[in-house]
């Protein structure tokens, strides 16, 4: 009993029950971070390891300092407290370096089986010419009231560039998570110069080429474009230095600034797949001729996006977004082979679906979006047609509608009039052999049972009703 009234003079309850009020609070802020944007998971189980850790030095203190008065310092204390700080700092760094916190296994790469790839991080492009398409901030910055007629646009001098791109190594790099190991420009000329190489430069020809061929009223090939402006692009220096992931940003100032806004910033991410290859006969669409007349077979996925920013905010600004692209891809990457789902019936809003999920990642209440794959070697063409013919019908009885004035804008290509002409001229990315993309289809899908490798959903969201879910479509996180 006295030892109760004691801990009670004490305050230690209260103590104890503010400390981990707070620490809840602080998880579900560092979860709530990690949801928004997109920081590494493990942040919120390091959070709530410390919390705990540090319960012993919590109790220390409101047990000597809790009562009312001063307290000196007690030789527990001095001896508990610092033992307790180190035990922590100690299993962090163990934890870092084995991998424990990143559930994924190691904490550089995300697995402990695979060295992680590299993602250089090229420097800084100023190229004016994107000015010329500020018509299109508008729409990229999803904001319509953007006055980009009222602006003048000036290239960053060497200084500024070089002051951005260390904000990128100092603020941006650190938040990227650990799915690749970044390669400054620095390091790339160091390890090229080991083997007696030289780093090219590079220019933007082959990303200017291709936004305009894309606004053109008939464009070309996207691999004519490619082919067209290979020498000396950002595509031809990943071939010269082998290297597999990129992201290079191209920013110029805007006159005067926009919200307090001076840069306009082009976030640009390539991922490259392929390998030397010598008989070129049968697969040329697939083949770019660099100016050392080699051939790649060569796969390019890009992600894109624009932002205004600021100098002193730059390199914290675009942290979250290429964290999330990296994530998303590579979460897209191993889904490939451990994760899939097949539509196989559908009535109303029911479906069934086959599914293989060899991680469990699949649970009753998960909501998975649909989205439906065309490829060239599988009657993509025809498929393709067919969906646009009969989207074109729905939207032709309904003209007060967005996606009537959507379907029959002349600079859009997907789901459009222009795309439908591009497939009966034989002009569409998917014209010729061995190529293939997914198109989401707009639905949201909750599954409510689940068997070995079957399972049944049911229709939660779906933005229109102008596209038809068929068996066959695929479902995705």
């Amino acid at each position: 009993m006295k030892f109760i009234t004691e801990i009670l003079k004490r305050r230690i309850p209260q103590i104890l029950g503010s400390y981990l009020f707070a620490g809840s609070s602080l998880i579900l802020f560092i979860d709530w971070l990690v949801a928004r944007y997109a920081f590494p998971e493990y942040y919120v189980t390091l959070v709530l390891f410390g919390i705990i850790s540090i319960l012993p030095s919590v109790v220390i203190l409101s047990y000597f300092h809790g009562a009312p008065g001063k307290d000196e310092w007690t030789k527990i204390e001095k001896i508990g407290i610092p033992i307790n700080v180190i035990f922590i700092a100690g299993i962090v760094l163990i934890g870092y370096q084995q991998g424990i916190w990143n559930k994924n296994g190691d904490s550089r790469t995300g697995n402990i089986h695979k060295k992680p790839e590299t993602l250089y991080i090229a420097p800084i492009l100023s190229d004016l010419r994107y000015s010329n398409y500020s018509h299109l901030l508008p729409k990229m910055l999803h904001d319509e009231d953007f006055p980009f007629e009222n602006f003048k646009y000036d290239s960053l001098t060497a200084k500024e560039a070089e002051d951005l791109y260390s904000s990128i190594i100092n603020k941006t790099i650190p938040f990227l998570g650990s799915e690749f190991y970044y390669l400054t420009h620095h390091e790339l000329i160091e390890k090229m110069g080991k083997v007696g190489q030289t780093t090219p430069d590079y220019n933007l020809n082959f990303e200017y080429a291709y936004i305009g061929n894309i606004l053109k009223k008939d464009p070309l090939d996207y691999y004519d474009v490619l082919d067209n402006t290979i020498t000396g692009s950002s595509p031809e220096f990943q071939l010269h230095t082998d290297t597999k992931h990129m992201v290079y940003f191209n920013v110029i100032k805007i006159i005067p600034p926009y919200n307090e806004q001076t840069l306009s910033v082009n976030i640009h991410v390539q991922h490259i797949f392929g390998n030397k290859v010598e008989n070129i006969e049968g697969n040329d669409e697939h083949i770019l001729k660099t100016s050392k007349n080699s051939y790649f077979l060569f796969h390019h996925s890009t992600f894109n996006k624009i932002i205004l920013t600021r100098e002193n905010s730059f390199g914290m600004d675009i942290a979250p977004i290429l964290h999330q692209h990296l994530k998303s891809y590579q979460s897209q990457i191993s889904l490939e082979t451990i994760f899939s789902v097949e539509i196989n019936s559908i009535k109303g809003n029911d479906i069934a679906f086959n599914f293989i999920d060899k991680d469990k990642k699949l649970k009753i209440g998960t909501e998975l979006k649909a989205i439906r794959g065309y490829h060239s070697d599988n009657k993509g063409v025809i498929i393709r047609i067919s969906d646009l013919e009969a989207y074109k019908k729905k939207v032709d009885k309904i003209p007060e509608i967005a996606e009537f004035e959507q379907y029959y804008n002349r600079d859009n290509f997907s789901w459009s009039e222009n795309e439908l002409q591009q497939l009966n001229d034989g002009n569409h990315f998917l014209s010729k052999i061995n190529r293939g993309y997914t198109e989401s289809l707009g639905f949201t899908i909750k599954i409510t049972q689940l068997m070995d490798s079957t399972g049944l959903g049911i229709i939660i969201d779906r933005e229109s009703g102008l596209i038809t879910l068929k068996p066959g479509d695929n479902l995705k996180f």
